[in-house]
């Protein structure tokens, strides 16, 4: 029985067509590229070599180049102007109301861009918790310490505790915890993952009087 939820933000809460992750993602390429004096598709490469190993770029730079303006980092990275991307919308505010169960958010941003994007989607009343990629130390998704971190501060018990994210390899660890998971895949692009999927946030209520297996 699901009495837990822990809802991923980015491409989650809201589409992933917005365009706001993309722009992120460039945004991190070319400070990485700027910042190895290497190309932005060199940059393209590492990041995604490893990320796999430090979970985000930011730890990556962290431990191996000794990054430490993680201010400006996050401040060039995540867009002030959210409203030239995202749409509020009534329906998920009522929905997430509706929902009998615990809610909370576990985003590998920044306090600030979380801030920022649940404010604008009027959506941070919601919530329990809104854990950042600070609390974690910025570990973040998919370590399992971060998802054992998450369930004790929110005090979810995991085999009743839904993860949603928009990410596979971010949900595998924590099925593998024991606990249930659901892929948000607006684009259908990961329908080979064994991983039970909605393509938009709106369709959570029907997944949830479905069986979970």
């Amino acid at each position: 029985m699901i009495r837990n939820i822990l809802f991923d933000m980015d491409n989650c809460l809201y589409p992933e067509s917005s365009g706001l992750c993309n722009e992120m993602n460039k945004r991190i390429s070319s400070f990485t590229a700027e910042l190895l004096s290497v190309s932005f598709e060199e940059a393209v490469a590492l990041r995604k070599k490893n990320v796999k190993t430090f979970g985000t770029t930011l730890k990556w730079l962290e431990s191996t180049r000794g990054f430490t303006a993680i201010d400006e980092y996050n401040r060039v990275i995540h867009p002030a102007n959210v409203e030239d991307f995202l749409k509020p919308s009534r329906n998920l505010k009522k929905m997430l109301n509706d929902l009998s169960c615990r809610l909370s958010v576990l985003t590998n941003a920044p306090a600030m861009h979380a801030e920022r994007v649940l404010g604008y989607l009027d959506i941070s009343s919601c919530f329990e918790n809104i854990l950042d990629l600070g609390f974690c130390d910025t570990m973040g998704k998919p370590h399992k310490h971060t998802f054992e971190k998450a369930l004790e501060v929110c005090g979810y018990e995991i085999n009743h505790t839904l993860f949603l994210d928009d990410v596979p390899e971010y949900l595998t660890p924590f099925r593998e915890m024991g606990g249930e998971v659901l892929l948000v895949d607006e684009s259908g692009r990961h329908t080979d993952k064994n991983i039970p999927s909605i393509t938009n946030i709106l369709q959570l209520p029907e997944f949830l009087e479905a069986p979970v297996c």
